[in-house]
């Protein structure tokens, strides 16, 4: 009688488990919903902006040579809207969408000038006819955004250098190599520079030099230039890897 009884509970018990393992009407585990972190930089040649995101205005003043920081939030589509507190003038450039569980930065440069292609930066030089045709078009603001990565060099550092400056050539030379002009919204990318190293940059003449001492905790590094009361000036910004 005992061994039936034993025997009975087995059964039920194994019938048990199985329903529990094919019930349709259990809750699946959720899903994550998709995680990034974007830290903004105000690169643009006007004193301060007011910086919409999808529809909230989450920076009413943002001064030029800040940034946000990069702390991890959710969706990856953003819209934004950018004005010009001098003048008022806005710019709403294309959406954009981010990479999931990544960081990545937002560089935003331009003066909302017009007399530029859209998406370029005014040039030194125009021809009087070109410029008055592309003063048809939009306001001049770029919004580029940078996926961080971490280098494989030996040391750790690459370095990325970006002409955000309207109608200014950047000129500047690394190491011994020959020196190198970029032309507004231009930029270029070195891998392998030393943690420590001293770099010389010239704007119409003006020589701007910038320490880079990264010892303590290496990290790829970008450097801006864009203008502060029409005068040549820059901001560094680091490559943060940690996962959002």
């Amino acid at each position: 009688m005992r061994f039936t009884y034993l025997l009975t509970g087995y059964f039920v018990i194994q019938t048990c488990c199985q329903v529990l393992a094919t019930d349709p009407t259990a809750s699946p585990t959720p899903t994550p919903p998709p995680t990034t972190s974007v830290q903004i930089v105000n690169a643009t040649s006007v004193p301060s902006i007011s910086l919409e995101v999808n529809d909230r205005l989450d920076y009413p003043d943002f001064p030029q040579g800040e940034l946000t920081s990069d702390a991890p939030t959710e969706g990856l589509l953003y819209r934004y809207k950018a004005t010009n507190k001098s003048d008022g003038i806005a710019v709403s450039p294309k959406p954009i969408t981010y990479k999931n569980m990544e960081n990545q930065t937002l560089l935003l440069i331009g003066d909302f000038s017009k007399g530029a292609e859209e998406g370029k930066m005014p040039q030194p030089v125009q021809e009087k006819i070109l410029e008055e045709k592309l003063k048809q078009n939009p306001p001049n603001f770029i919004a580029r955004v940078y996926s961080h990565q971490k280098s494989v060099s030996k040391p750790p550092v690459h370095l990325r250098v970006i002409n955000g400056m309207p109608r200014k050539v950047l000129r500047f030379k690394l190491l011994n190599n020959a020196p190198i002009d970029l032309l507004p919204g231009d930029e270029k990318e070195f891998t392998g520079e030393p943690s420590v190293q001293l770099y010389s940059f010239e704007v119409e003449g003006r020589v701007i030099p910038v320490l880079m001492n990264q010892d303590a905790n290496p990290m790829n590094v970008n450097i801006v230039f864009y203008l502060k009361n029409n005068e040549p000036t820059f901001k560094r910004f680091f490559e943060s890897t940690s996962r959002p």
